[in-house]
């Protein structure tokens, strides 16, 4: 995961590029400040952001912004629908708020570059039946894949020593698709040379993942961690809205910030919008406020509304 700082002006024309390659999947992440004619950071307290995109084939998309109330940053995720479709992505931000106030602020690019697909040039390589083989078997188990006479793969000795060692960092972690796992010197196993090219092509790279809180029937409670936010690169709160459905937040830089936790649900030709904030402080979540009111997004009836319907039941720290 990588991020961009930016910032916009509320007053002023903006020219913001930004360049990211198609294809790529939940590694790019923009934090955006909004600048007042101070050259200030306006207030997110009480609102919410909603980025939209319009891309080179003509589809318009949108994603909702995490807010960090503290430092008035707003985070958008650029997705794999984002980065779908190689050319200039023309922004938007669009900030609104209970009482019927919407502020839209343009000026970000995103240069989509073309880039090769190799998801298929493992099998070019003389031994990818092998590695295929012995990867997805260590992958079902966070143990040793074993003795080189216990697997039926030929040519067993330049590859098993290498995939020990990547299964042994696997332990207690998700597979998540990011980057290289690494260089050749950063293994210690020996006879690398057949393998680790192989193993980059993958495009894996172990993140280790932590559940530091869990519970089936969630809690509108104040929640001690499990472990410190502040040990945790990001973390992801799962909590249930409407109709038992489970959202989820992502949250970069978790430690001592503020966030808005929401959801969007569209009835009967009106947009209802439910948003609690909590606090997270080291090993502890606390519950600080939640919004109501009246207004409209794109010229449709939306509500926002207190109602109880969030319950945090399981958090995730990633690192």
């Amino acid at each position: 995961m990588i991020t961009k700082q930016i910032s916009l002006y509320t007053w002023d024309t903006n020219n913001v590029i930004v360049y990211a390659n198609s294809g790529e999947v939940d590694c790019r992440y923009i934090e955006v400040s909004f600048k007042d004619e101070s050259q200030n950071n306006i207030s997110l307290t009480d609102r919410y952001v909603t980025f939209y995109a319009e891309k080179p084939d003509g589809k318009t998309i949108f994603n909702y912004c995490t807010i960090d109330t503290i430092e008035d940053i707003a985070t958008v995720e650029l997705t794999s629908q984002v980065l779908s479709v190689p050319g200039v992505l023309e922004c938007e931000f669009q900030i609104f708020d209970k009482n019927n106030v919407l502020l839209k602020v343009s000026g970000l690019k995103i240069f989509v570059s073309t880039s090769k697909d190799f998801s298929e040039a493992i099998e070019s390589t003389s031994e990818s039946n092998i590695l295929t083989s012995v990867i997805n078997e260590s992958k079902k188990n966070s143990q040793s894949i074993g003795n080189l006479s216990d697997l039926n793969t030929l040519e067993k000795n330049t590859v098993v020593g290498a995939i020990n060692e990547v299964n042994q960092k696997a332990n207690d972690s998700y597979m998540l698709c990011s980057s290289s796992i690494g260089q050749l010197n950063n293994l210690n196993t020996n006879e690398k040379g057949n393998v680790i090219g192989a193993i980059n092509e993958l495009n894996e790279k172990i993140i280790s993942a932590h559940t530091l809180y869990s519970n089936s029937s969630g809690t509108q409670s104040t929640i001690i961690l499990s472990d410190s936010a502040a040990n945790y690169d990001y973390m992801e709160i799962y909590y249930y809205k409407d109709l038992n459905q489970i959202a989820h937040s992502k949250i970069y830089k978790p430690n001592n910030r503020s966030v808005t936790l929401h959801s969007v649900t569209y009835f009967a030709n009106t947009v209802f919008l439910r948003a609690a904030i909590v606090d997270i402080n080291g090993t502890t979540i606390t519950w600080r406020a939640s919004d109501s009111g009246w207004g409209t997004m794109n010229g449709t009836n939306c509500n926002t509304t207190s109602e109880n319907v969030f319950f945090i039941n399981q958090i995730i720290g990633y690192k």
